[in-house]
């Protein structure tokens, strides 16, 4: 079944009665880029610094998965050879 898409008011509420202001992670929303709870404003003018992960879209956690197996695979080869 596909996960409805929540409106920026309501996923605004979610994070005020979760308390997730650094982390959004609801498994009832389908969006993958959700707003940020706080913007810097000397990045206001960057689009991919206005949204974050819904950490709890699959996407995400592949993204995740991505960018961690990136990062550590270099460096167990440096340290094995």
């Amino acid at each position: 079944m596909k996960k409805r898409k929540w409106t920026e008011a309501e996923i605004s509420e979610y994070r005020r009665a979760h308390r997730m202001y650094l982390f959004y992670y609801n498994e009832e929303d389908g969006n993958l880029f959700v707003p940020k709870a706080y913007v810097l404003d000397a990045f206001k003018n960057w689009p991919m610094a206005r949204v974050t992960f819904n950490w709890a879209h699959p996407i995400a956690m592949g993204f995740a998965f991505v960018i961690l197996t990136l990062i550590i695979i270099p460096i167990i080869f440096n340290i094995l050879w």
